[in-house]
């Protein structure tokens, strides 16, 4: 009985490696960052070109942060625009520049508790589509926040009663960006310390 079990995880262990391969991307381990050999800005596209490097990066990030922060941003606003795209690339952004948060793309993403999208990273379920990407890039880019100097944003609909009251409590609300996605109404509220 007990062998079938570790046989089974095995099997399994071994389909994901062999997906991983595949797809030719790296594994996460505890206390090892991943490794990808998907270079996500040569892959944006705008009107048929390829857009080979970041141009004029105001933020430092290597080729991981950028997946990384294309991963969350596509998991968090998926069917968005890619305006809402870029404000909740923002957020990230803004926190690097806090003294109130760590000082990296990849320390603010993994910071324990807050945001829990970078599973998507992880385990991909949503691939960060063209917009997804271009909004990360302008995001990179920005000459002038757009946010207003939003830290904090949440999602209404998929938030608890108690850890939307500490936003709304907590926290100075700058604005709520509302659109329709996959036919239905989805909302971000976005807030300052």
């Amino acid at each position: 009985m007990k062998k079938e079990g570790v046989l089974k995880a095995f099997s399994a262990f071994a389909g994901i490696l062999q997906v991983a391969f595949y797809l030719n991307l790296g594994m996460a381990l505890p206390n090892m960052s991943a490794k990808t050999a998907l270079n996500p800005v040569s892959v944006i596209r705008e009107k048929g070109e390829t857009i080979s490097e970041t141009e004029n990066p105001v933020f430092s990030y290597s080729e991981e942060e950028f997946r990384m922060l294309a991963c969350v941003v596509q998991a968090e606003v998926r069917g968005g625009s890619r305006e809402h795209k870029q404000l909740v690339a923002e957020v990230v952004l803004n926190r690097v520049e806090s003294n109130l948060f760590p000082d990296t793309i990849s320390g603010v993403l993994t910071q324990q508790g807050q945001f829990s999208s970078i599973v998507n990273y992880y385990r991909t379920r949503y691939e960060p589509d063209n917009d997804t990407l271009l909004a990360v890039k302008a995001a990179l880019e920005r000459e002038k926040d757009s946010t207003g100097g939003a830290l904090y944003f949440y999602a209404p609909r998929y938030t608890g009663e108690n850890t939307a009251s500490w936003f709304e409590e907590k926290l100075i609300f700058l604005f709520e960006r509302e659109e329709v996605c996959f036919g239905q109404v989805y909302t971000h509220r976005f807030f300052k310390s």
